[in-house]
């Protein structure tokens, strides 16, 4: 197993531990740190590609970290709502 193939079991280990940690009721499934170890784990399975070219996987991690982006910036969005609320207030 050489180490490009070792990031790709990283980016599997990334998103079996988020959704494992949703389903235990342990972490937020709308939650920033459940983006943030998707999206590493959609890059870390693309990385692997580099040594394994796979078109389904390619597309799926594409279309799933794109959606990450959209997360983070609902993220970004709302903690700057939150913000705007607490100096108002």
């Amino acid at each position: 197993m050489d180490g490009i193939e070792n990031i790709g079991y990283l980016g599997t280990v990334c998103f079996w531990l988020s959704y494992g940690l949703v389903q235990f009721g342990r972490m937020d499934g709308n939650g920033f740190w459940y983006t943030v170890m998707n999206a590493l784990g959609c890059v870390f399975m693309m990385l692997s590609l580099l040594g394994a070219w796979n078109a389904p996987v390619f597309l799926n991690n594409s279309f799933s970290l794109a959606l990450s982006f959209i997360g983070f910036r609902r993220h970004y969005l709302l903690k700057q709502s939150e913000r705007k609320e607490c100096i108002q207030n």
